[in-house]
């Protein structure tokens, strides 16, 4: 029913490939103007972080919102230290201030968008069962992107120079936490 185009995506440990993950690397590498994603763990894998970063290089505008507030700190480390790698390479980084953002969202220039269970972490891409819609549909897609732009005005955005000067500490905390990144 309805006028909008959608795919209802899956995958899990029962599944012969990784759907969802397979599926947003498509809609990151078909990005011509921007990509805006919304996640509470910014753990990718190679293949994810490689599309990001090719995302960056060819001119796309990335947009990320990550939560300020963790839920698991080992998991925070590697999502700020994931953050600052694709920060140094232009992208746009906020943590989101008001509490802990469980948002789950990818959109893709005017016309693609996913929202599901699937975080961007290997748990999510290979060990979880996890289920995303894939929208097709400008209506859809602008809403989700008014949303974002929402949430940007109750966060704070990671430059370079903020990245940059964060303690000594954390500094050594989130390479030690990224080795970690298969397992979290």
């Amino acid at each position: 029913n309805g006028q909008v185009a959608m795919q209802i995506v899956t995958s899990g440990p029962d599944t012969e490939f990784d759907n969802v993950k397979i599926a947003m690397i498509k809609m990151i590498s078909k990005a011509k103007k921007e990509i805006y994603i919304q996640t509470p763990y910014l753990v990718p894998d190679l293949a994810m972080l490689e599309a990001l970063k090719m995302a960056l290089i060819s001119g796309v505008e990335v947009n990320i919102m990550i939560p300020n507030k963790p839920d698991h700190i080992v998991i925070y480390w590697a999502t700020t230290s994931f953050a600052g790698e694709l920060i140094d390479l232009g992208a746009n980084v906020y943590t989101y201030d008001r509490g802990f953002l469980h948002a789950k969202v990818i959109i893709v220039d005017d016309y693609l968008s996913t929202v599901g269970s699937a975080n961007i972490d290997e748990r999510s891409f290979s060990f979880n069962f996890e289920a995303n819609a894939f929208v097709y549909d400008y209506d859809v897609t602008q809403n989700l992107k008014e949303q974002f732009l929402i949430d940007i005005e109750d966060s704070t955005k990671i430059t370079r120079e903020i990245y940059a000067n964060r303690p000594w500490y954390i500094k050594i905390r989130e390479p030690i936490s990224r080795l970690f990144s298969p397992i979290l």
